[in-house]
């Protein structure tokens, strides 16, 4: 036994005594009908092995559109683009137009004035002078709520038609002065004017046809399916689109108490613009295309670490050996099992290098993509929160014993299910056999990198989790470990456990 550890445990004596009367995290079947004499605590480490992933596709939902392209050189070139339905105010109406006939009506000419489409971001990752060409396309068939990466636009739109429009841009606009650029409610954004047509084509429609403006539901099935923004010309920058919105816009008279039309000083008619706005909102589909090039197949296959690598790129995956737990600590309590991943700080000059993600999941690989579908938050049982240490670049999970505990006791119930329904009774050493064959994920737990929403109070604790969602911007990191056999390192599950001689 090591002195130190056993100073600890006694020390904590009176902790471990509170511990087995408010938890059960004990390995076997051990009993509580007694208090112990002496409790020993001892700490074990266990190796386990990491090694890269491919992401593959991803569910991501997202009132977020991610647009562009970017060339990294450590993992290649990545692409994304998205789609989106537009949401239509229930009974939108335009105007009447004024005329001999309707002296009431508002509108000045029964016609629009321009069409744009205007897209919001708050932030963007590259370079803020980079070229950029997006292409606008409208959807010829209905999006399906389908949020995951790989989403093929082309299901929704003729690519060999012509785009409804184009538009080249830098991410920080320059031909706005200093002044305005610095100004708090100033939102960077594209303006993409779109052809006169089609704006007097949704004004004619909802002449003709009002109810096809009655709601969202309506307006997607009968006017505008949606639309497809892509990059086809830069590789320097990707936007975070966060707001998207239509404008049609039209001149109106200004009108007295008694509807006449007002003049100005020199006689002609006093007007003024206004716009009915069609925006992309919570309430309809959004979707993102993601694309990575094929060197992320090459960094996978590197043994000596590991990395996490975002939007839908690289995981790490662990395995955990329950197996050798359960057997070395059977009979004993877990009191804290920690596991500790250290990232290299990586150096460079280039003037683009990826973030460390801020929060990484770890989630039971058999649970990952019902933890992402059914908008779960960490339970610390089978999936664990934890936000990156820059100070001393590591990632750590103070308390995985829960985790621990869970998978073992899933095991030995199946093995108890087994053996009442098939009558064999199966030896330790068979059963973990054939579990293992037919459970090959059972001992496995992904490290994937994470968006968290926190709920914040009104004095600005955080007093819980909103959200989890896979993380859609570029971020990448290194962590050691990978294959010790191929120039790996080894990492350690350590685990902190009592035993009671009575």
């Amino acid at each position: 036994m090591n002195l130190n550890f056993l100073f600890r445990g006694i020390l904590f004596i009176p902790f471990f005594l509170l511990l087995l009367v408010g938890c059960d995290d004990n390995i076997g079947n051990m009993g509580y009908g007694m208090l112990p004499e002496k409790p020993l605590v001892s700490t074990t480490e266990f190796d386990v092995t990491t090694k890269s992933i491919l992401s593959g596709s991803v569910y991501a939902r997202s009132s977020t559109g991610f647009l562009g392209r970017f060339i990294d050189p450590v993992f290649g070139e990545y692409e994304t683009s998205f789609l989106t339905e537009l949401n239509c105010l229930d009974s939108l109406k335009f105007p009447s137009a004024y005329s001999k006939e309707n002296k009431e009506g508002i509108m000045a000419g029964d016609s629009t004035h321009l069409t744009e489409l205007i897209l919001f971001y708050s932030e963007f990752y590259g370079d803020s002078v980079s070229q950029n060409r997006i292409n606008v396309y409208t959807l010829d068939e209905k999006l399906k709520a389908n949020y995951y990466t790989d989403i093929d636009p082309k299901e929704f739109y003729d690519e060999n038609k012509a785009p409804l429009a184009s538009k080249t841009f830098t991410p920080i606009d320059y031909s706005y002065s200093d002044s305005i650029l610095g100004l708090d409610n100033f939102t960077p954004h594209i303006r993409i004017e779109l052809p006169k047509e089609f704006g007097e084509k949704l004004l004619e429609a909802n002449r003709e046809n009002p109810e096809y403006f009655y709601n969202s539901e309506a307006f997607i099935e009968n006017i505008l399916k949606g639309i497809y923004i892509n990059t086809v010309g830069g590789d320097g920058a990707i936007l975070y689109i966060d707001q998207v919105q239509l404008n049609v816009v039209y001149t109106c008279h200004y009108k007295d108490s008694l509807h006449n039309n007002l003049k100005k000083e020199d006689g002609t008619d006093s007007l003024y613009y206004a716009q009915k706005t069609f925006p992309a909102t919570r309430e309809v589909i959004q979707a993102n295309h993601f694309r990575n090039s094929d060197k992320l197949k090459e960094k996978v296959l590197e043994t000596e670490y590991t990395y996490l690598k975002s939007p839908a790129g690289i995981f790490t995956e662990i395995k955990i050996p329950y197996e050798e737990i359960e057997e070395k600590l059977k009979g004993d309590t877990l009191n804290i099992v920690k596991l500790k991943l250290l990232n290299y700080f990586e150096e460079s000059d280039y003037e683009y290098q990826m973030k460390v993600p801020s929060d990484i999941l770890l989630v039971r690989k058999t649970e990952m993509e019902k933890f992402f579908l059914e908008n779960k938050v960490g339970d610390n049982i089978t999936s664990y929160e934890v936000s990156h240490n820059p100070t001393t670049n590591t990632y750590t999970f103070n308390n995985l014993n829960r985790l621990i505990q869970a998978v073992i006791s899933e095991k030995n119930e199946a093995k108890k299910e087994e053996e009442k329904k098939s009558g064999i009774t199966w030896t330790d050493e068979s059963w973990n056999k054939k579990w293992s064959e037919d459970n090959p994920d059972w001992d496995k737990v992904v490290l994937v990198p994470i968006a968290v929403k926190l709920k914040i109070n009104q004095y600005g604790n955080v007093e819980g989790t909103i959200s989890v969602q896979h993380d859609l911007r570029p971020g990448c990191v290194k962590l050691k470990g990978g294959d010790p056999e191929q120039g790996g390192d080894k990492l350690v599950l350590q685990v902190v456990h009592s035993n009671f001689n009575k």
